[in-house]
């Protein structure tokens, strides 16, 4: 454990409502992208790092972290999600609706988190122009041509800015980013 993490755990432990802050303004919004993975839902992945959040500021006092913060809070919304599908699930009689990955899978969820927050990163650090032709392709799923409409440019100018976006991504990321890029439903 980080000589930082250390002392932001301490601190959290004496009731320091800044340390919760920090922690909660880093790691909630990455764990809320990871619960949503494992729940499907976007209110309950919330409700989950919600209730992960209370427990941790409740049980501040008697917190054992062995490894990495970041762990810890990875593993604990899993088992809050796993535990908040497993009470919706006695709730339906549609079981088949919920499905929770195995514990083997757990590991390489986290990295593909991970993997997912350096692609958005990349995203980010892309030119202007590249990165928003990128985005509306992307995320917005406009076609070439209905970008090139709204934006007032040609297909071809599209075409080179989103070729230029996958080229440099895969600059930075490797041929991985092209993988999740085309066929991961956690983009």
């Amino acid at each position: 454990m980080l000589e930082k993490e250390r002392i932001l755990i301490d601190h959290l432990k004496q009731g320091d409502e800044w340390a919760y802050e920090i922690l909660f303004n880093e790691y909630a919004p990455r764990l809320t992208s990871y619960a949503l993975s494992l729940v499907g839902d976007e209110d309950t992945a919330q409700e989950v790092v919600q209730d992960l959040f209370v427990d941790l500021y409740q049980k501040r006092s008697s917190l054992h972290i062995r490894n990495s913060i970041k762990t810890y809070l990875y593993i604990a919304t899993r088992n809050n999600s796993i535990r908040l599908l497993r009470r919706k699930k006695k709730e339906t009689t549609d079981l088949d609706q919920f499905e929770i990955s195995s514990i083997d899978s757990f590991y390489s969820e986290i990295e593909l988190v991970e993997l997912r927050e350096k692609l958005y990163e990349a995203i980010e650090n892309l030119p202007t122009k590249t990165k928003e032709y990128f985005k509306m392709s992307r995320f917005n799923q406009l076609s070439y041509a209905e970008i090139a409409e709204e934006k007032g440019v040609s297909v071809k100018n599209v075409e080179y800015h989103i070729s230029k976006a996958i080229k440099l991504l895969v600059g930075v990321l490797g041929v991985l980013v092209i993988f999740l890029f085309f066929f991961s439903k956690f983009i």
